[in-house]
């Protein structure tokens, strides 16, 4: 990216961060983030700051939240580093949602001697007045927020109500809106595919010949690209597609950047009318292939021949460049970690493999000398003993607090001057204002009070750590195949495996337990600039498509 230039003196150029965010990665494929962007990068330049590359700080994460976004909290970060002057965003809400997030953000920035400009809103935040009407505008953007989700959810009930289901961007596969008629039409060419999947199905083919079969015919998914196990099991554990329709079968959940399906509570889910979803498959069917999925989650598990042959097996090994978790694999007489979602990222992952006994010998290994070596659990457990990952959040939000009491009795005093009701009003409303701000700032200071005490309570537990630690080192060469993976759950392993060739081959990583958010990891390994391997150097120095294509993503929580 080209930086913004500066101002031409002798003087040191004046920083600035921008901070473009939407809610989700539909929007960012809209291109709104990179819109939002180019209007912060140019404010920045017409008010004579300077963008490096590394305060360019893009956000695909809800603006509900503020204490859990990534980006949101590298660039507090930066603030408290003295590494800018300012932060430039697009509009009030794209900060955030929350006016008490906004009063956050300002107080923290303030005491750093950072300011916030806005490119859609002309506000001197040095100034009382304006730093109110800033607060204002967050209230509206969070009762819009609001508003928008109550209308939307009583406009959804009322068409379920109605008999109508409840309509979204796209039809399922298979289907078509009829809007006239108000009930789904058969949509053939897709339909003939559900058909051949079922048919497969119920003539014996496994979901994974399924898709094979699909793909090496070249038959779109419903997404557009290569079919999945997951994908093909889905749609043929859809009920409407015997003709029976039910809207509120389930409900939609935001836990950090992703919408999880949860159950509904009872008296949720709505009947709908025959007619409205047209039948492809038959009930017998479909009860057929629900019983055929159900005998092969049966059988795979009593397949197993080799439940123990594989340590770091469900969960603790990953593929060190898309950061899924990789498969245990015994083809070919070759016991093998592979990552297996080559078809499952775009661009695609190179298969990373890697042989069992390497792998599982190296991480049991590591896991052993942390174990036997006390130096290293007390001089851990020190350093959580002695640090409090609430400490600057409570500060913030005391000093946001003093900040908007101290205005509120500014004006309370003014308002004691005023005899007339009708010119004393605005000052009311001010007042008012303010103090719906210091409940808010004071119920934050209560949730990060309730991550203290937990955090307190993890203090406490430290000691039983440590002697958990000594029970286990003592008789470490004894330990089963269940009680060895029950440490590495409880030493929080974590290992990521890079292709051959990759320096280093794999990364192992190490996290005590009792470990409360906010706190780095224990890792034996940092972060490879090139490659995010965690070698914590150049050394790699490999690059590829699939590294270039990722490095432009946010980062998942797993990676």
């Amino acid at each position: 990216m080209t930086s913004v230039t500066g101002l031409t003196t002798n003087r040191q150029p004046r920083r600035a961060a921008v901070y473009p965010r939407v809610s989700s990665k539909q929007q960012e494929d809209n291109y709104s983030l990179d819109t939002q962007l180019a209007a912060c990068i140019a404010h920045a330049e017409r008010l004579g700051y300077v963008v490096e590359e590394r305060h360019v700080f893009r956000e695909v994460y809800t603006g509900v939240d503020y204490w859990e976004r990534p980006q949101m909290t590298r660039l507090r970060e930066a603030i408290r580093n003295g590494e800018i002057d300012a932060v430039v965003f697009y509009s009030v809400d794209r900060f955030a949602r929350d006016p008490v997030f906004h009063m956050l953000g300002l107080a923290e920035a303030r005491q750093f001697g950072v300011k916030f400009h806005i490119v859609t809103d002309d506000l001197d935040l040095s100034d009382d007045d304006d730093v109110l009407m800033f607060f204002l505008r967050g209230y509206a953007a969070k009762r819009e927020w609001r508003d928008l989700a109550e209308r939307t959810q009583r406009g959804r009930r009322a068409r379920a109500a109605k008999g109508k289901p409840i309509i979204g961007p796209k039809a399922p596969y298979g289907l078509v809106w009829n809007e006239e008629e108000g009930r789904y039409h058969v949509n053939e060419s897709e339909a003939v595919i559900l058909r051949r999947i079922v048919r497969e199905l119920l003539g014996g083919a496994t979901l994974r010949q399924v898709k094979n079969g699909l793909n090496a015919d070249g038959i779109p998914s419903p997404s557009g690209k290569t079919w999945q196990t997951s994908t093909i099991k889905y749609l043929v554990s859809q009920q409407r597609y015997t003709g029976v329709g039910v809207a509120y079968q389930y409900k939609t959940t935001r836990k950090g950047d992703r919408w999880l399906r949860t159950e509904v509570p009872d008296g949720w889910e709505v009947p709908l009318p025959d007619g409205v979803y047209p039948q492809i498959i038959t009930p017998d069917e479909f009860a057929a292939i629900q019983s055929r999925l159900a005998a092969n989650r049966a059988q795979a598990t009593r397949n197993n021949r080799e439940p123990e042959a594989f340590l770091l097996r469900a969960g603790f090994i990953r593929c060190g460049l898309c950061g899924h978790v990789m498969a245990a694999s015994s083809a070919g007489g070759r016991r093998r970690y592979r990552c297996a979602t080559r078809d499952k990222v775009d661009p695609p992952c190179p298969q990373t493999v890697i042989e069992q006994h390497v792998i599982d010998n190296a991480v049991w290994e590591r896991v052993v000398t942390v174990l036997k070596n006390p130096e290293i659990i007390a001089r851990e457990l020190a350093r959580l003993q002695a640090d409090d990952p609430t400490a600057q959040d409570l500060d913030i939000v005391e000093r946001a607090l003093k900040d908007v009491e101290r205005q509120r009795d500014n004006l309370t005093r003014h308002l004691a001057l005023f005899s007339d009701p009708e010119a004393a009003a605005p000052l009311v409303r001010q007042i008012e204002a303010l103090g719906a701000q210091i409940a808010q700032l004071k119920q934050q200071r209560e949730h990060i009070l309730e991550r203290r005490r937990g955090w307190e309570t993890a203090q406490d537990r430290l000691a039983d750590l440590e002697s958990w630690c000594r029970q286990v080192a003592g008789r470490v060469d004894t330990l089963t195949y269940e009680q060895r993976r029950l440490a590495l759950e409880a030493l929080g392993v974590e290992v990521r495996v890079f292709p051959k060739g990759h320096d280093p081959r794999y990364c192992i990583t190490l996290a005590l337990p009792l470990e409360p958010p906010g706190l780095e990891p224990f890792a034996y390994s940092s972060t490879c600039t090139s490659c995010r391997c965690r070698t914590g150097t150049d050394r790699c120095g490999r690059s590829s498509p699939w590294r270039a294509a990722a490095a432009g993503r946010p980062r998942s929580a797993g990676l």
